[in-house]
């Protein structure tokens, strides 16, 4: 009688060997693939820039209220103008949630100018929430016209 014998010892160090080959690209690979999805400082300077697109500009409807805002703008005629200013600061100290969600953001932030702004008569300093040592604060800056001369606006936002 013949016996014939599996060699099956060869086939599994290729396999082990192809196995590992295989861990070693994939780690190599994930070392090296960008994650910017998980990079939360581009994703809130990301966030702090639509958020200024959409409040200095006119708005949605352009002459909204409280009661038909769909997108709330400050400017009018390529300044502020003074009433949609006075309404974004009620929604702000009034309903902040609300604002937020019309804003479509889960950052808090805060709006404030250079200058002092007078709103109904009463010196503003910002509207929004004030921040206090938070984390991934970014600053989001732009040039306006506010009373006929121009000023920085300042836009805070952070988780």
């Amino acid at each position: 009688m013949e016996k014939r014998g599996q060699a099956w010892g060869f086939d599994l160090m290729i396999a082990t060997s192809l196995f590992f080959v295989g861990v070693a690209a994939l780690y190599v690979y994930s070392l090296n693939y960008p994650i910017e999805n998980q990079d939360t400082g581009s994703a809130v300077s990301a966030e702090a820039e639509r958020i200024g697109s959409i409040i200095i500009s006119e708005g949605y409807p352009l002459n909204w209220t409280i009661e038909n805002v769909v997108r709330p703008g400050i400017i009018s005629e390529d300044k502020i103008d003074e009433y949609k200013l006075e309404m974004l600061n009620e929604l702000g100290n009034n309903d902040y949630n609300r604002l937020k969600s019309l804003l479509r953001t889960k950052y808090n932030f805060y709006l404030y100018f250079s200058e002092d702004m007078i709103i109904a008569g009463t010196n503003v300093s910002g509207i929004g929430r004030a921040p206090n040592a938070e984390k991934n604060l970014i600053k989001e800056s732009r040039i306006i016209v506010y009373k006929n001369k121009p000023i920085n606006a300042y836009l805070y936002i952070w988780e």
